[in-house]
């Protein structure tokens, strides 16, 4: 059992350096097309699957996690996109979602 929770670790670890963030750290105005929960091993994650709107957007239909802290009202933010057809402004690193403000953004 350890050596599985051992590979499984080194396997998480390996990808996260060997993927990292596809962009920089800032403030996207995105599409949300879904959000919630997701099971990596023994943990439950939210995520939500976004789409910059910039005119050269810097990710399609990505999915990104949202920050453990603050899930709760992120994923209120996230939903309430999804039924309202808002868009969302995010605060992400391409991996993570720390902040999220829907509204009527262009």
């Amino acid at each position: 059992m350890k050596k599985i929770f051992v590979a499984i670790l080194l396997g998480l670890a390996l990808t996260a350096f060997c993927v990292g963030p596809s962009q920089a750290a800032g403030w996207y105005i995105v599409t949300v097309y879904s959000t919630g929960p997701v099971q990596s091993g023994p943990s439950v994650y939210y995520t939500a699957t976004l789409t910059d709107t910039a005119a050269q957007p810097l990710f399609d239909k990505q999915q990104m996690y949202l920050t453990t802290n603050i899930q709760k009202e992120l994923l209120a933010t996230m939903l309430t996109a999804v039924a309202s057809g808002k868009k969302v402004r995010v605060y992400s690193d391409g991996v993570w979602v720390y902040a999220a403000y829907a509204g009527d953004y262009p």
